[in-house]
Formats: structure tokens, sequence, C-alpha cells
């Protein structure tokens, strides 16, 4: 778990842990709910990737999922020990998204990744629209060096489509005035995921003011990976709640 993630009843840990019943399942998520104090794009966000139905993805889900099928998150999770040594683990040069990189390995070798619905969390965020325009120029940068997860499981563009227009019928039922502020965040993200994308192109001194992640841009000495820079500055800590033998 992050250390902002907050347990909603007291057998959470337990539900997550259950969906490892399945010896084929090699990792599962729980469900993440708005804090009180969310805004409506917050809680939006937490609706549309949260839903109230638990499930379990193998490779096959890919063929209506598209790259929804690698969806996963760290905030609350549990990791099959087996599963992920197989994988090799956690990649260490990762700029963000370690998890989706872990969990796109995991499908591809046969196993299945499980979402419990009835393990819950409460965990959201509000961002400025900067700091959003950062985290999606790194979700790009991931993207575009890890080209084989959309090669496999597909582009974003559809999943894209489909929350914008989950957001903004959201919006006109529940807060239609913030539809003009919902629209500028999501071109914010657009771009910011573009450029992303394309980092390679850029210097790093650009690359460093777009990115949340600025220690991942400093020069590092050969055989350094990103781990051992440390924590970075203003990062969320996404140290992985729990793994089971």
């Amino acid at each position: 778990m992050t250390q902002d993630a907050v347990l909603a009843s007291a057998d959470s840990i337990e539900k997550l842990c259950s969906a490892l019943d399945d010896e084929d399942v090699g990792a599962a998520y729980g469900r993440q709910i708005a804090r009180h104090e969310a805004d409506p794009i917050e809680r939006h966000g937490r609706m549309f990737n949260y839903p109230a139905v638990s499930q379990v993805r193998t490779l096959k889900s890919r063929q209506y999922l598209g790259f929804k099928t690698v969806f996963f998150s760290n905030s609350f999770a549990i990791y099959r020990r087996a599963a992920l040594e197989a994988v090799g683990g956690f990649p260490l040069d990762a700029i963000v998204s370690e998890e989706v990189t872990v969990v796109g390995k995991m499908l591809l070798a046969g196993w299945k990744i499980a979402y419990e619905a009835d393990a819950v969390a409460v965990h959201s965020h509000s961002f400025t629209l900067t700091q959003e325009f950062a985290r999606y120029f790194d979700i790009g940068v991931h993207h575009g060096r890890e080209k084989w997860l959309l090669a496999e499981f597909g582009g974003t563009g559809n999943e894209g489509m489909e929350y914008l227009r989950s957001e903004f019928r959201y919006l006109l039922t529940e807060r239609p005035l913030w539809i003009p502020y919902a629209a500028l965040r999501l071109l914010s993200k657009y771009v910011a995921y573009r450029l992303g994308t394309h980092e390679r192109h850029l210097p790093a001194v650009i690359k460093q003011l777009l990115s949340a992640q600025q220690m991942y841009w400093r020069p590092r000495s050969e055989g350094e990976s990103v781990a051992d820079a440390g924590p970075q500055p203003g990062a969320t800590d996404k140290t992985a709640g729990a793994v089971r033998s």
C-alpha cells in the first residue's frame, strides 16, 4: 500500500489476499474510492477505473479490453512471489508504471490478473493542471520506452475516448459547470502524453522540467539504475503492499 491509502474496512486486506486462492492469479489489486472531500473530476476517475464488480483477466481479455487489460495500481495490491520472480521482478529503470510492466509480462507468461472489488481502500488525489501534465508526460515516456505493451495490448486511444464520454456524462448530471475545466484537463493530459511518447526528441533539460520524476533525468554513472538514486522529490511512494509466496 502507498502511505496515503486508507483501508475502508477491517477485512479489506483479507479480501484482497483471497484473490490469490486461485493459484493461476499472479497479482491482484483492490478497489479505490474517492476521499470525502474529492472534487467531481477526482470522484469520477475513481468510479471509472474502479467499478463495483470484480474481474479476473487473462491474455484473451485484450481482445475486448485492449490496453485496459494491463490496468493495475500499486496503491493497494498483492503479488504472488512465484509469479513476480518468474517475470524478473519490478524493472529498475521504469520512470513510472512499473506495475503495468510486470502485469503485462505476467499475462504474456500465462498468469491471471485479478481486480477484487470487495477489497476497498480510500485513495484519490486532486492534481493541479501542472501536476497532472507532469504525471501524464511520465506515463507517455513509459509507453514510449515499453512499446511492446502497446503492441501486445493495443493503444490507449479507445480507452481515452471512453473515459472522455463517461466523464462528460457524469459532469453533465452532477456538476455541469465543471465541463469546461474538465475539457482543459483532458487536452492537457493528451498533449503531455504525446510529448512523453516522443521524449527522445527533447533535450534532457526540457524533459526534466516537464517530468514529475526529475531525479530520473539526472546523469547516472555506468551500471547505476534509477533505483540507486533514491526517492524522487515530490513523487508518490509506490511501495507494494504485500508479496505472497
